[in-house]
């Protein structure tokens, strides 16, 4: 499979890989992960019987350049203007493409539809709707005075400890995501961001699906992003802490994409 790139609007330069043959839906990372590596390459796999997957580095991220970085100048519109011209690039005609996005993957998708994009659906996994309050302001001041000071895995544990990560996996990978450490400051952009206001401009079909082993606020948070969104339907998988065996994701997605 051959790595492709395009150009954001600001010049920064966007990685992805696209698979499979059908309808476009474009998997949106979570945050610090990347395509090659993280949770979506698998899905991908699975989806690829009956789509083209389109699978993407978010900026600052894998093989994709940070026109905004380290940290400020950042704005949403950035990486909303990213998942523009990636979908300009992949030529989704008529309705659109599909979009699928996990944790903070997923508020930027609903950014994405809120904006305008061409999406004929999209579909979220455990979305951190509402977690605003909690990563904003001071918290994003902390995070961009620990990178400053160059202490990125400690950017990474703090960020990690804030969203209910069990500190089991806090300890075993914080160093492993240093190098994107700044990216988390835009995911605290992208959740403070994301209010009722903007999930009501979300007129398309909405699923929410989230793993039945998530505890602590991520059931409520589900539930509040169904609740906010026109459209929006809730599905509870058995599975693990923020995770769900990919063929089972995969067969919950592509009933909901092919509607």
């Amino acid at each position: 499979m051959r790595t492709e790139y395009v150009l954001a609007p600001d010049g920064t330069r966007i990685a992805f890989d696209r698979r499979g043959a059908g309808p476009v839906l474009v998997l949106v990372d979570g945050a610090l992960s990347e395509r090659r590596t993280g949770p979506m390459r698998p899905l991908a796999e699975h989806l690829a019987p009956r789509f083209t997957v389109v699978t993407y580095d978010r900026r600052g991220r894998g093989q994709s350049t940070d026109g905004t970085g380290p940290v400020r100048g950042y704005t949403v519109g950035h990486e909303v203007g990213d998942l523009r011209r990636l979908l300009e690039e992949v030529g989704a005609p008529g309705t659109g493409a599909a979009l699928h996005g996990a944790s903070t993957g997923a508020l930027l998708a609903l950014h994405a539809v809120a904006a305008g994009l061409p999406v004929r659906s999209v579909s979220l996994f455990e979305p951190p709707f509402g977690a605003g309050a909690r990563l904003g302001g001071g918290f994003a001041r902390t995070l961009t005075a620990l990178l400053e000071e160059g202490r990125r895995a400690e950017v990474v544990r703090t960020f990690q400890r804030a969203v209910g990560v069990p500190e089991a996996v806090v300890a075993a990978g914080a160093a492993g995501f240093a190098a994107s450490a700044q990216t988390l400051v835009y995911d605290c952009a992208l959740t403070c961001a994301l209010t009722r206001a903007v999930a009501a401009r979300v007129g398309v079909p909405a699923l929410v699906v989230r793993s039945a082993a998530t505890g602590g606020r991520w059931p409520q948070a589900a539930r509040d992003a169904v609740a906010a969104l026109p459209r929006g339907e809730l599905v509870a998988l058995p599975a693990v802490w923020h995770g769900v065996p990919d063929a089972d994701l995969a067969a919950v997605l592509s009933a909901f994409h092919r509607r």
